[in-house]
């Protein structure tokens, strides 16, 4: 449950269905820890394609294990871009966030973590099929969470739809301005001109920032066919999540 935006959307109380998005500046975040990372997602995931091609049970738990160490690696360079904390949380863990931030759905981080499990606890031998389909979502989710993060909206506006907003500099009509700088995401109110209140949204306040993140992953989705529609859709979910 979010707390800081909840108070924060009460404080101003707007008709939601009234705001739109508009994208601003988005640029590369994408980091990797250097005391951490000597080899990157990718090359095991190299190392997973190669052992794949192996004939025999070798070569398919090898592969496996360099999914895992794949899709692991690069969840934890995702908390690092973002400022997140993840060097004491497990394997479960740090897929939890990765599902709560919205990077990916839940059926496929179940499905590659099942396997997992399978294989780690109760030793058993993964069949060249589930291998194969490990091995493409393993792919799949390095390549969408690097388009992210090389494509991160550091700064947004979310206006709103009167008219009269729609001809001026946006700091003197009704809206918001968004900018995530040094892991952290400042929110400023505008109304009328003058800006009313603001905050910041760090990785302390975990689901609020996890519900940001959300966000932007939603607009990137549909950046290539925006509308106003579609923005004031993606803002209404965005605040009833806020809320709720």
């Amino acid at each position: 449950m979010t707390k800081k935006l909840s108070s924060f959307f009460e404080q101003i109380n707007i008709d939601p269905s009234s705001y739109y998005i508009e994208l601003d500046t988005g640029s590369s975040i994408l980091e990797m820890d250097p005391k951490r990372f000597e080899i990157e997602p990718r090359q095991f995931l190299e190392y997973a394609y190669s052992d794949f091609e192996l004939e025999g049970n070798h070569g398919l738990i090898n592969a496996l294990s360099n999914v895992k160490r794949a899709i692991e690696s690069q969840s934890e360079v995702i908390h690092f871009s973002l400022g997140i904390p993840y060097e004491n949380l497990s394997f479960p863990g740090k897929m939890e966030n990765i599902q709560k931030m919205g990077f990916s759905p839940s059926v496929i981080l179940k499905h590659i973590n099942k396997i997992r499990v399978d294989l780690e606890h109760f030793y058993k031998i993964p069949d060249y099929e589930r291998v194969e389909d490990a091995v493409q979502i393993a792919q799949l989710f390095l390549d969408v969470t690097t388009l992210f993060l090389s494509n991160f909206w550091v700064s947004f506006n979310i206006f709103s739809d009167k008219e009269e907003n729609k001809t001026k500099d946006y700091r003197t009509f009704n809206g918001f301005h968004v900018d995530f700088s040094k892991g952290t995401f400042e929110i400023e109110f505008w109304k009328e001109g003058v800006s009313i209140i603001s905050i910041s949204i760090t990785p302390a306040e975990l689901e609020d920032y996890f519900l940001m993140i959300n966000l932007l992953i939603d607009l990137e989705k549909h950046s290539h066919n925006m509308n106003e529609d579609i923005q004031k859709r993606i803002f209404q979910r965005f605040y009833a999540k806020a809320i709720e």
